[in-house]
Formats: C-alpha cells, structure tokens, sequence
C-alpha cells in the first residue's frame, strides 16, 4: 500500500512537471520577440566588446558584473538556447527548494502546479527576457550557495568539490544586493544557532558569510549604483530625494500591500487557503485561526468579482475597499497616490494573517518550521527595502518576484502538513 502511495505521488510529480515545463514552454515562444531592455542590450552587444561593455554598465547602471557578463554572452546565442538554458536553471531551482524543504514527491508537484499560475504575472517579466535574468538566476545561484548550511548539519556533510561549487555559485547569485543581503542574512543567524547550542559552527560557513558581505559591500559602493538611483530618481520618482526614512518605509510597506493584495492575487490566495485548511484538522469546526487565515482569500474573491463585474457601483465599492491607486503625474511618469485610512485597513489585515501564519508554523513544529520562517521573512524584506529606493517605481512587478515564491513556498508548506493530518 505504502510503495502504491509512493508511485502515485511520483506519477504527479511528473505530470505536474510535464505540465510546467510546457508553461515555460510556451511563454517563452510567446515572449521569443526581444522587448523593453533587451533590445538595448542586444545593441550594445553589437557595438562593445565584453570588456567595454562591463565597463560602462558598472561606471553608469549597476555593480552586477557577473550577471551582467553572463547576460551578454547569452545574447550571442539564438533565442532556443537561452530559453533552454533558463528553463533549466529555473526546474535546478525548484529541485533544490524541495532538497531543502524535503517535500514528498506530491507536494512537489503541488508547488509546481502553483508556478504554472505564477509566469503570466512575475515571471514573464522576470525569467523570460533575457534582460532580466537577473532576478530568477541570482535567486537559483544564491540557493545553491546557502546548500551548505544544510548539508553541515548534524548527520550530514559535503565534499571538498561540492562545497568549492556551493561557493562559486554564490559568487554569481551575490552578484545582486537583494540576494547578497539574504544569503549575508542567513549565514549571520544559523552560526549563531550554532553557538547556542554549543555546536562550533563549520569553517565554510564563515567563506560563505564573507562571499556575500564582499559582494554586499562591493554593489553598494560601485559607481553604477549610485548613477542607477540618479537616473531612476529623475527619470521614475523626482519627488524621492525629499522623502524623510518614514516616508520611505510607509511607500515600501503600501506598495508591498497593494501588490499582496493586488487582483488576482494567487500567491496570497493560494497561501490563505492552504493555511485555512491546515487550521481546519479532521472535524474540527471552523475556528478564530482559521478564519483569519481565510480572510485575505475572501477578500480577494470580492475585489476580483467587483473588478470584473466592471459596473459603476462595482468599480465604485472597489474604490472604496482599496486605498492605492495609479495615475500619470505632470511629467508622465506612472505614480500612484494613497489612502490612509483604507491603507491602515489593509495592514490590518496583514497583521492579522501574518500572526496566523506565525502561529501555524509554531503549531507545525517541523524541523523546517524555523526555515520557513527564514524564507518568508527574506521575501518581505527584499521588498520592504525598495521603499528605499527608486527602483520601486522603475522595476514594477519585478520587485515581488522573490516575495511572491516564498508566498506559493508557504502555501505549498501548510498544504504538506494539512494533507499529512489525513
């Protein structure tokens, strides 16, 4: 009975592979047409050598060289090889989150099933130009440079070879501050767990701390930063250099609101439902937890059928639930304009559901609970921190990339422990 388990669950898996593989598949045929920022690379390709091209991307735009030299000889190939190529890394990293969450073969293909749900809204953008293969690559990379930290753990251990590759994955994955600043975050706190309890943490941890504190400190201090910030400021967000630190906190946390929030919303949906059904074990009846946890997916469902409904009074209500709204100021940039009132509304709500999620993954008492929290924290903060920043304005939907994985991760979470309740 167990190995018929076993074998229906791996049969899923596959089919859910198949399934996203075609997803990927077909975004990227529909997306083979060079847009936006790959169009501008693919020129300067034609015009600079690799060497002349790093150097004025990192004296103008940015301190990504490593990205940035791996982008321009993908250039050089047809568009199939890149989309081969990225298809890969992307599954490379899916393998590697159920490695470290050690998900059964069923869940994987439920986090899977998921994603198929997640391109038409992140990774489009995201993963499939060539101009940002940034975001996704780096994600992947520095994952693979965080392996050690599991594989040094008690039982466990990994060969000279393997840690030398963990590491020079993260050299490529640090190559971005987003992801320097989380794989910087998370060799900072598991040492310290160590000593805690009175384990001396491995020697490669502290190579893998001071990867990501040199790549940190080398994209902060890079000349292309500081042209990047100057240009997205006059060209995005004028009004910014006047923002004092809480203006800038609250525009992060709005944003980052709306966006959870935002129709149609499926990683916020997806994690309430799959927490509302973990709180709701065996027969129990519906409880406090449980309803909050259902709360943002209820939510979501309203202001999808107001928005769809597209009559007046519908499009009227919806005005009055939301409290952040886009529209073209005097130079013709896309800002948007807030609500207060409505904005406290919603973070309430977000507060609410964030101590449900807390308490549910105290109620799991997995040994991953801890890194679930880790994961969920980090997507938070890579986007809470570009309140700090005009990229909040100029990169759009690229900023929720990571926040919007560890959503569908935590989703994925509950609806493991919910089904092994059963």
């Amino acid at each position: 009975m167990k190995e018929k388990v076993q074998n229906s669950g791996l049969s899923f898996l596959l089919a859910a592979g198949f399934l996203f593989v075609l997803v990927l598949a077909l975004y990227h045929y529909v997306h083979a047409v060079p847009q936006a920022d790959t169009l501008m690379f693919l020129e300067s390709r034609e015009t600079m050598s690799l060497a002349e091209y790093l150097s004025w991307r990192y004296h103008t735009i940015t301190g990504r060289l490593i990205l940035e030299a791996i982008l321009y000889l993908v250039l050089g190939f047809p568009y199939p090889v890149f989309a081969v190529l990225d298809s890969l890394i992307i599954l490379a990293g899916c393998g590697l989150l159920f490695h470290v969450m050690d998900w059964k073969p069923k869940t994987c293909g439920v986090f899977l099933l998921a994603c198929c749900f997640f391109p038409a809204f992140g990774l489009a953008e995201v993963g499939i130009q060539p101009g940002s293969i940034n975001y996704l690559w780096a994600l992947v990379f520095a994952g693979f440079g965080l392996l050690p930290i599991k594989r040094y753990r008690p039982g466990e251990g990994m060969s000279l070879g393997g840690l030398i590759l963990c590491l020079l994955a993260e050299v490529i994955g640090c190559n971005m501050e987003q992801m320097a600043a989380i794989v910087f975050a998370f060799y900072t706190i598991y040492p310290l767990l160590e000593l805690v309890e009175k384990r001396r943490p491995p020697f490669a941890w502290l190579a893998g701390w001071g990867i990501a504190a040199a790549s940190l400190a080398f994209l902060l201090t890079c000349p292309g930063t500081a042209g990047r910030v100057a240009h997205e400021t006059a060209m995005w967000w004028p009004e910014y250099p006047e923002l004092d630190f809480s203006s800038k906190l609250w525009y992060g946390w709005c944003t980052t609101i709306h966006e959870v929030f935002a129709v149609p919303g499926f990683p916020m949906f997806f994690l309430s439902l799959s927490l509302g059904c973990f709180y709701l074990r065996g027969r129990e009846r519906l409880t406090l937890a449980a309803a909050v946890s259902f709360l943002p997916a209820v939510l979501l469902s309203l202001v999808s059928l107001l928005t769809y409904w597209g009559t007046e009074t519908a499009l009227h209500l919806r005005g009055l639930l939301w409290g952040l709204e886009y529209y073209v100021n005097e130079r013709g940039v896309t800002f948007f304009r807030l609500s207060k009132g409505r904005m406290l509304i919603w973070s309430a709500v977000a507060a609410l559901f964030a101590a449900a999620v807390l308490a549910g993954l105290w109620r799991s008492r997995k040994h991953t609970s801890f890194l679930m929290l880790l994961i969920l924290g980090a997507g938070l903060a890579t986007r809470m921190i570009m309140g700090f920043s005009p990229t909040l304005i100029a990169s759009g939907s690229r900023t929720f990339t990571y926040l919007s994985l560890t959503l569908l991760t935590a989703g994925t979470f509950f609806l493991e422990e919910r089904l092994e309740q059963r």
